[in-house]
């Protein structure tokens, strides 16, 4: 089959996914022609129509595709898809580029029925993102600098830092590293340490596999950084991280969220928290106890292989569209 994807358009984070979903199509047999939102997308297309037969157009994200993309769109006479990949977050600015796809995918839950409220002729599913076992796998020999008793990789987001700084004391007795931009409120904390840049995917897995634990807060539905939730749309949905550190065969502690029970069994496969207290008291029994990290982390590990990988994804994308 023959794709035309057209990227975010964003470095960072979603160029890691575009690369993960393009890398997925390619092993799944697929011819994937990939272009830019923008002149690169309109002048392509222009250029080359009438050389090539897509079976399908996919996008990801779709905030910097431009008045002139969307009415390029709606003249091609082909399936449409587009996967939200950062719902609900900025769900306002995903709701006026929906119209001009006939199939929208959605990383959140709570996204779908309002995408179905809005526009009932489009076919609209749930799609949770995924992780790319080529990137995040299990690793042995770490440089000592990646090696932690517990590690955050992720923006310092208003959530995070306060529930950071809520197990401050907690901190002071294990080896913590922060990974990424926005963490500077722990920057004179000695027993913490700071990585204040985004990391690639390889420095991430070096960061998961480096960790004894990995914490996987999710940032707030309400968060002030993007402010593009107008509805405030709650978030049910776990972020890509937790499929990537499961995919490291890492052991993980992540905030609860209503989706996580189907997608991992808790207690056995995940163990989730709720609120400073419940993560306290679970870091505190985990963290001496290695056998039992790694005997969750394994049962993780295997069921992210056999059902959260973008191929698996990517399937369900094109058994919709075709």
């Amino acid at each position: 089959m023959q794709i035309v994807y057209l990227r975010s358009g964003i470095k960072k984070p979603f160029t890691f996914i575009d690369q993960m979903i393009i890398r997925a199509c390619k092993k799944l047999g697929h011819n994937v022609i990939t272009w830019g939102p923008g002149d690169e997308f309109d002048q392509n297309w222009d250029r080359m129509k009438d050389r090539i037969s897509p079976h399908l157009i996919l996008a990801m994200h779709g905030e910097r595709l431009t008045l002139s993309n969307r009415q390029l769109l709606k003249s091609i006479n082909l399936p449409k898809a587009i996967w939200f990949t950062d719902d609900p977050y900025a769900i306002d600015k995903a709701k006026p580029v929906a119209l001009f796809f006939d199939y929208i995918f959605t990383n959140e839950s709570q996204a779908v029925p309002i995408y179905q409220a809005q526009w009932p002729s489009v076919v609209v599913r749930h799609l949770p993102l995924a992780v790319s076992p080529d990137t995040y796998q299990p690793r042995k020999q770490i440089p000592k600098k990646y090696l932690s008793d517990l590690v955050m990789v992720g923006c310092g987001f208003e959530n995070r830092i306060r529930f950071l700084k809520a197990s401050d004391e907690s901190l002071r007795l294990v080896r913590t590293k922060l990974v990424g931009p926005g963490w500077t409120p722990f920057s004179e904390k000695r027993e913490v340490q700071i990585h204040p840049h985004w990391v690639s995917g390889l420095e991430a897995n070096y960061y998961y596999c480096g960790a004894k634990m990995v914490l996987n807060l999710h940032r707030s539905h309400d968060d002030p950084h993007l402010k593009q939730n107008s509805q405030q749309i709650k978030a049910h949905t776990p972020n890509n991280r937790l499929f990537e550190i499961a995919a490291c065969q890492s052991f993980q502690l992540i905030d609860d969220r209503p989706d996580l029970s189907s997608l991992y069994e808790i207690g056995k496969e995940i163990i989730s928290f709720s609120g400073v207290e419940d993560f306290l008291e679970k870091s505190k029994f985990y963290l001496p106890r290695i056998r039992l990290r790694e005997q969750i982390a394994q049962a993780a590990y295997i069921r992210t292989q056999k059902e959260h990988s973008y191929e698996e994804r990517i399937q369900k994308i094109l058994s919709t569209c075709m």
